[in-house]
């Protein structure tokens, strides 16, 4: 286990930087071939320190110039943790890439939350600065929205696919995607009578697959 850890850690986060291709020219930067492990819903619980659900609050630009780059920074009001703790009513996150200024840096494949948005987040390591604080990317970043009866909260990929399934699944081997999609063991395509999850179906899939895991 502790091996998967340690790749995962290289593919996701160290290789995401080492294979980005930065070219510079009138303050302007690309960070390109943003590419991840693809994941398992078990990896995705195990391997995330921080599992929220929340709403974007606030969103900003710093420049950062110990690294020379730009972050895109977001504050979110946390109204439910499933796994993990924080220490107040809000976590600030923040993704390599924005504008500042006259300096602008786009990281390919990176969606950061959007101001308003609310989503169930998988953190890795909230204290620690990474190109993107969610793990798997994209597969740890899931939006909420109203059904069409305007009360009933739907959960849905970072692209607006609703979730009609959600089971244990572990990957079975280092299988690279570009920036992430959904992991293995999230069903986003309906057979027969498939209903989208809820809110409260899947946080309480995932309260499951974290006991397991403890």
């Amino acid at each position: 286990m502790s091996l998967n850890r340690r790749t995962h850690r290289l593919s996701a986060t160290g290789l995401a930087r080492l294979l980005a291709i930065f070219v510079a020219f009138i303050g302007f930067q690309t960070a390109s071939a943003a590419t991840v492990l693809e994941l398992g819903t078990e990896d995705l619980v195990n391997q995330s320190e921080l599992i929220i659900h929340g709403q974007v609050t606030d969103r900003w630009t710093e420049y950062d110039d110990e690294r020379d780059t730009v972050f895109t920074h977001v504050r979110i009001a946390v109204s439910d943790v499933v796994k993990g703790a924080v220490s107040s009513t809000h976590i600030e996150l923040q993704f390599e890439g924005g504008t500042y200024g006259n300096r602008r840096v786009q990281v390919s494949g990176m969606n950061v939350p959007l101001l308003g948005e609310e989503g169930i987040y998988f953190v890795e390591r909230p204290d620690r600065v990474q190109i993107n604080p969610l793990y798997g990317w994209q597969q740890g970043h899931y939006v909420v929205r109203m059904a069409e009866d305007g009360q009933t909260p739907l959960v849905m990929t970072y692209d607006l696919r609703p979730v009609f399934g959600f089971r244990s699944a572990t990957r079975g081997s280092n299988v690279f995607v570009s920036s992430g999609g959904a992991p293995l063991g999230i069903k986003t395509a309906p057979k027969d009578n498939d209903t989208p999850m809820t809110v409260g179906e899947f946080k309480s899939a995932l309260r499951s697959l974290v006991e397991v895991s403890e």
